[in-house]
């Protein structure tokens, strides 16, 4: 497991000559949670399910594979319309975590000015929910 020997978050790419799949889990002695990575690089991301525990604590993941910077915009979005927005810049082949004040929003875009992944998640107390963030479709 990359867990034995990466102690913090880290991010990865995974390439292959054939069909694989990509699973990320966390864990710690009290709490496991697990999802299936992201297949696609895409330059504007929808997180959904932000609103379903508004106490808890939400992070954005944005990975960037490519050999530049890449800059990210997100806003949180509710029924109203855009809630609270940010602005990051994500240096080249790194991972940035964003934490979120969620409140009301019940999900957060994301546009980058180039491909990236993402990947969002959500801790309270001693448990842990990943969320599947989707790829929106190129103009």
């Amino acid at each position: 497991p990359l867990g034995d020997l990466i102690a913090e978050p880290s991010g990865l790419q995974v390439r292959a000559d054939g069909l694989v799949g990509a699973v990320i889990v966390g864990r710690s002695e009290q709490a496991r949670a697990a999802t299936a990575g992201a297949i696609t690089l895409a330059s504007s991301w929808l997180v959904p399910g932000l609103g379903a525990l508004p106490d808890a604590q939400h992070d954005l993941w944005i990975l960037n594979t490519s050999a530049e910077q890449v800059t990210v915009t997100y806003a949180a979005l509710n029924a109203n319309g855009t809630d609270r927005s940010g602005k990051v810049a994500v240096t080249a082949g790194s991972l940035r975590r964003i934490s979120l004040p969620v409140g009301e929003a019940s999900g957060i875009f994301v546009q980058a000015t180039a491909p990236i992944t993402v990947g969002a998640s959500m801790r309270m107390g001693p448990a842990v929910a990943y969320l599947a963030p989707v790829p929106l479709p190129e103009d």
